[in-house]
């Protein structure tokens, strides 16, 4: 009687693999983790972009304003002034111009033109003040706004910097 029992001991425990139901009910469970969190991660991920697209416009806005200053700390005079653009004497004599075409920083000087910056938004330059004589210089203000699909809406970095004649 007891060779028997361990016979069918032996067959129970040497069956291999798994049943359809079970494998039904594995994916099932597997179909119940997986699919939340392949939303939650697409979801994680647009919001990331979002974020990052919001972030880069504010890094490009205040480096285009702080270039175009740089820039025109050079000069010691400014011989015309709109919106996109800036002409100047710099400090060697020579007429450069600073403007904005098609989101792109550009700087003329020295007989070449030099891209600054990509991807700058709506640019305006505006004389704030004249010196009462021509060795005071004149102060220009520089707004730089977001461009429209940046993610981050009606946001804008300003700079102040005077043109003058080295003293």
């Amino acid at each position: 009687m007891k060779v028997t029992k361990t016979k069918r001991k032996r067959r129970c425990s040497q069956r291999r693999g798994t049943s359809l139901m079970e494998v039904i009910a594995g994916m099932t469970l597997m179909t119940l983790l997986v699919v939340p969190m392949v939303g939650l991660m697409t979801a994680s991920g647009k919001l990331w972009k979002q974020f990052e697209s919001g972030h880069g416009a504010v890094a490009t806005r205040q480096s285009a304003s702080q270039e175009i200053a740089n820039i025109l700390r050079s000069g010691t005079q400014v011989l015309s002034l709109n919106n996109t653009q800036v002409r100047f004497r710099s400090t060697f004599g020579d007429i450069q111009r600073v403007y904005v075409n098609r989101g792109q920083l550009m700087w003329e000087h020295a007989g070449r033109t030099d891209l600054v910056l990509e991807n700058v938004g709506a640019v305006r330059m505006r004389r704030v003040a004249n010196g009462s004589k021509p060795a005071e210089g004149t102060l220009i203000e520089i707004q730089v706004q977001n461009g429209t699909g940046s993610g981050v809406a009606n946001s804008q970095s300003a700079s102040l910097v005077w043109v003058r004649p080295a003293v």
